[in-house]
């Protein structure tokens, strides 16, 4: 499964568990004694949003994340292992990511090539190392100080950043 696909899926099943229970707030508030079918239909369909939802937050998820650094490079390297710990933590073990420093499992300079082939699900590396590739990208990292908020929006917005 796609992260973007795993995000939206996410939001999706929770938007509706709150959109139904809304609706079903609203039909118990409106309805009268006539209504009540309604009313059962609604909490069914509650109910089966809920399930789709509970399905969806028990699966589990393995990413590999491949970085630019060497082995035991202690800001980088370790930051990325670090990184992927917390989030395993706060993903109560739904969300794994083992992390391979460069050339362990792709050479450094083919990471962003195989987050982009969906080979690996993450990467990192120094953002301007692909510059080629995306010249916006040296914005990120290698112009003092970066975009602002204004900045970083209109470049996601007016100028296909997204």
């Amino acid at each position: 499964m796609e992260r973007r696909d795993f995000l939206k899926k996410a939001g999706v099943g929770t938007a509706v568990v709150v959109g139904a229970g809304a609706a079903l707030s609203t039909a118990i508030v409106g309805c009268g004694k006539g209504d009540q079918a309604e009313v059962e239909k609604l909490k069914s369909e509650v109910e089966e949003y809920k399930g789709k939802l509970a399905t969806l937050t028990q699966k589990k998820f393995k990413w590999k994340m491949v970085t630019t650094w060497p082995p035991g490079l202690d800001v980088l390297q370790e930051g990325c292992v670090r990184l992927a710990k917390r989030i395993g933590e706060l993903s109560d073990g739904k969300l794994e990511i083992q992390v391979f420093a460069a050339g362990e499992l792709v050479p450094a300079m083919e990471s962003f090539q195989a987050v982009s082939d969906g080979t690996v699900e993450v990467g990192s590396g120094a953002s301007y190392y692909w510059a080629g590739k995306e010249p916006a990208t040296q914005w990120f990292s290698a112009v003092p100080f970066g975009l602002n908020a204004q900045g970083m929006s209109a470049w996601f917005h007016g100028a296909d950043g997204l």
